[in-house]
């Protein structure tokens, strides 16, 4: 029988430390938005940035829900955002690729 506090199974019990920046999306009627909120809690207390967005009256992986809702479009806005300013900060070696690669950078 597995440990339900075994970081495998729960990041939140997990040594965050060294995380790189996290975005969470979380609907308000999300049933894991507790968890949410604890693990976005412990990644601030290990110094790792993160932002978490609550959409009201949203369900869990609403996001994937394509054009069916417009909180949907609104939720890969804030992704794309996100992506961008981490690109951003990114060391130019990351952004450029390897030797012979093509720089594919993030579009706006």
């Amino acid at each position: 029988e597995q440990d339900p506090k075994n970081p495998l199974l729960s990041p939140l019990f997990g040594d965050l430390s060294g995380f790189p920046p996290i975005h969470m999306q979380v609907g308000s009627y999300e049933m894991l938005l507790s968890d949410t909120e604890e693990f976005a809690k412990k990644a601030s207390e290990a110094k790792v940035s993160v932002e978490v967005v609550i959409f009201e009256k949203m369900f869990h992986v609403f996001p994937m829900a394509g054009n069916l809702i417009p909180e949907t479009q609104e939720a890969w806005k804030y992704i794309e955002t996100f992506l961008n300013r981490i690109y951003e900060k990114a060391p130019s070696s990351l952004q450029m690729g390897g030797e012979g690669e093509q720089n594919h950078p993030i579009k706006s």
